[in-house]
């Protein structure tokens, strides 16, 4: 299914473009709502809840980006099934929800709060030595050329790179950002 086409259509207002998405991602929302709630709703409430999320795209569709569907059903389908537990006033047992790490949203917002901890630790590093990295690691340049650019010795610049690759595992350690093979 072609995202950017049938979102385009569906924001058209196309019942059938409805139809392909609900016939997609109809089993993913449930189950979103089935996780989330953790068996306390009855499979009938789970339902409800899986159409009020159909009908939320179908009044927000404009607010969707291609790319972004899975996501965004699954974000809203969280939404809807806390929202129909708390209008029951039923309790699921938190601990046991944990949102799927694979999930495009949550991916995205990992790897914004790594490259923002990865920023504040490049800010520790001199102005040298952040164009040192920014050639080493952005445009790829050896560190020969880096070196002739910059008017060093190629020594010079490995041993910059080796420090400051020192300072940022240091920085980010003491941040509590652990990275592992």
């Amino acid at each position: 299914m072609d995202e950017q086409a049938i979102l385009k259509k569906l924001r058209r207002g196309s019942a059938r473009a409805l139809e392909k998405i609900i016939a997609a991602y109809s089993a993913y929302v449930v189950t979103v709502i089935h996780n989330r709630a953790r068996g306390v709703l009855r499979p009938e409430d789970e339902e409800e809840a899986a159409s009020d999320v159909f009908l939320a795209l179908w009044q927000n569709a404009d607010r969707v980006e291609p790319g972004s569907l899975r996501p965004w059903l699954g974000a809203v389908a969280n939404h809807k099934a806390a929202d129909l537990l708390r209008k029951k006033q039923l309790t699921a047992p938190l601990e046991d929800y944990l949102p799927p790490i694979e999930d495009a949203l949550w991916e995205s917002v990992a790897e914004q709060e790594r490259a923002e901890l990865v920023r504040e630790a490049l800010s520790h590093l001199s102005y040298t030595d952040r164009e040192i990295f920014y050639r080493y690691y952005d445009l790829c340049q050896s560190a020969r050329v880096i070196a002739e650019e910059m008017e060093m010795v190629p020594a010079t610049v490995r041993s910059r790179l080796s420090r400051g690759r020192a300072v940022l595992r240091e920085v980010l350690c003491r941040e509590g950002y652990v990275h592992e093979e």
